[in-house]
């Protein structure tokens, strides 16, 4: 017997299908503590190749980081100044409180 889907059932089926492809877990783990991440993984078999594919920007960005700190501490090792821009001024511009300057009536 064939059977033959009419509007209403290929609307179900194709809505379903989205559904499920929508809220699939197939790519992404969920919420993971990074403690349990390898037990996780050798739980559920994804793989470090994976693990490594989805770590994007994070390696990158802390190497950056790393050097512009290395930076810094030379800079105000040397006494150093870069253009208009010495150890002093770097450490004044982090310790600004931006906050008390953007909202003037918050009361400390």
């Amino acid at each position: 017997m064939l059977f033959v889907m009419n509007d209403v059932e290929k609307r179900r089926l194709k809505l379903l299908q989205e559904t499920r492809k929508y809220y699939t877990d197939k790519y992404t783990p969920p919420a993971v503590h990074p403690r349990f991440q390898s037990t996780y993984n050798s739980i559920y078999g994804r793989n470090e190749s994976e693990y490594m594919e989805n770590r994007g920007s994070f390696v990158i960005r802390t190497i950056i980081a790393v050097i512009l700190l290395g930076l810094f501490f030379i800079m105000d090792y040397q006494k150093e100044k870069i253009g208009t821009v010495d150890s002093q001024f770097v450490v004044n511009e982090v310790q600004k409180d931006l906050f008390s300057q953007s909202f003037p009536f918050f009361i400390k």
